[in-house]
Formats: C-alpha cells, sequence, structure tokens
C-alpha cells in the first residue's frame, strides 16, 4: 500500500461568478520516504493540491488516504488531531510569530501536549533546532533573523512533533539563490533520513532536487517523472 493515495481528487471553487474547476480528477501513489515536487504554471490547482492533502480544505470530491487513513471521512476535531499528528507545514511566508524567539516558536506545535513538562518541550525544541544548524540562534527574534534562518526554524517548527510527512508550499520562493540552494540541501538531507516530503514549487531549478515531479496543468497531471540525484531516469 503507498504511503500517498489519491483517487479522483477534484476541487471546484463556487462564487459569484462561474465555477472555477482547479482540480479535475488527480489520481497518485506516492511511496513513503519520496520527496516529491509538484509543478505547474500559475492556476495549474499547485496550491489546492497541497491544501487538499494537508486537510486544510475538503475536495469536492475523490478519495484522499495517508497511511491508510482516510482524510476526509475523519470528522473536524479528528481532522485537526491528523494534521498535528501527522503533518508539518513549511510555508513561503514563514508564519513565524514575531514575539516570540525562535526556540518559542518551534515550541508552539507541542502546546497541546499536556502531559510533555515545558523543559521537556524547551529541549524538543533546542533539538530540532541544533538539526537545522540553529543550535546557536534560539534566543533570537525573527526580526533578527535572515531570510534563511528564517526558514530553518520554519522548518524546525514543521519539524518538531516528528510528523511522518512534511508539507512545503513555495518555501524558496523569496530567498536568494545561495540560500534556497542551503534550504533544498537540508530538506535533501531530511529526506534521505526518511522523511516524506512533498513541496510545492515554481523553480524549475528545485527540480533536480526531488525523486520525482509532478507537472500540474489545468486542474490534471500532465506529467510525472521519476528521478535520481541530478538524472532523470525514467518518465510514466
Amino acid at each position: 500500500m503507498a504511503f500517498i493515495e489519491i483517487a479522483e481528487m477534484k476541487k471546484t471553487f463556487h462564487g459569484d461568478g462561474e465555477p472555477v474547476k482547479a482540480l479535475q480528477g488527480i489520481d497518485l501513489e506516492v511511496a513513503e520516504g519520496t520527496f516529491l515536487g509538484v509543478m505547474g504554471p500559475s492556476g495549474s490547482g499547485k496550491s489546492t493540491f497541497l491544501s487538499i492533502l494537508g486537510g486544510l480544505c475538503h475536495p469536492s470530491s475523490g478519495r484522499i488516504a495517508i497511511d491508510g487513513i482516510e482524510l476526509y471521512s475523519l470528522g473536524g476535531e479528528r481532522l485537526a488531531d491528523f494534521r498535528r499528528e501527522y503533518l508539518g507545514f513549511v510555508f513561503q511566508s514563514f508564519n513565524l510569530v514575531p514575539y516570540l524567539t525562535a526556540l518559542e516558536n518551534v515550541m508552539l506545535p507541542l502546546a497541546v501536549k499536556k502531559r510533555m513538562s515545558t523543559a521537556h518541550k524547551r529541549d524538543e525544541a533546542r533539538q530540532v533546532l541544533d538539526r537545522v544548524g540553529l543550535g546557536k540562534r534560539c534566543g533570537h527574534l525573527p526580526s533578527q533573523l535572515s531570510g534563511g534562518e528564517q526558514e530553518r526554524v520554519a522548518i524546525a517548527r514543521a519539524l518538531v512533533n516528528r510528523p511522518p510527512l512534511i508539507l512545503a508550499d513555495e518555501p524558496t520562493g523569496s530567498l536568494d539563490t545561495v540560500t534556497a540552494t542551503e534550504i533544498m540541501q537540508l530538506f535533501r538531507g531530511l529526506n534521505e533520513e526518511g522523511q516524506t516530503l512533498v513541496m510545492v514549487t515554481h523553480n524549475p531549478e528545485n527540480r533536480d532536487w526531488f525523486h520525482r515531479t509532478v507537472m500540474l496543468r489545468d486542474g490534471l497531471v500532465s506529467d510525472d517523472c521519476r528521478q535520481r540525484g541530478k538524472m532523470q531516469e525514467e518518465v510514466i
């Protein structure tokens, strides 16, 4: 059984005008430990795809299962629990709380763990900040960190609950080329340790980092390529 199973995923947005068909039938299976890139032109459905996969936006129809769990058969509270336990989110805008230190930002997902002591939460946050190379910046506010450092804090926050799946939406979009490469190296390192990642990106240079790249166009999969390192092996 695949770690991620998607069948006939469709999403239509209804507004004041004509309905917008963002996704028109996505079928996809992703193995555990994959670093999957999702690419495509603006309006192709990338962000909608990631939102549905992350349990943030219900599909109009279709089936989505992660680790055998049917996402949209879960009730609201159970779905929230699933997101907290199974998923880590990384966004281009970082979404860090400006008045909290790097350590405190990373501790936020642990706030719901009532049986975990504050000291234990601090230790967990420090360990994951060390893992992303920011062990010496724990006490700094986001405004005192570079863009790349803020992104690393956001990645650490996504990792602190040790979720099986990391979802990243344009995480290098606002970074310079050197810093973006450092972030992609970090993601690749996490993947080599067994982390499953799904990343939406518009940057064609990021494609070289993925095991597999799914191209979306007009809400459909237009291409599905498997790669290893810098060499593309096959097109499925």
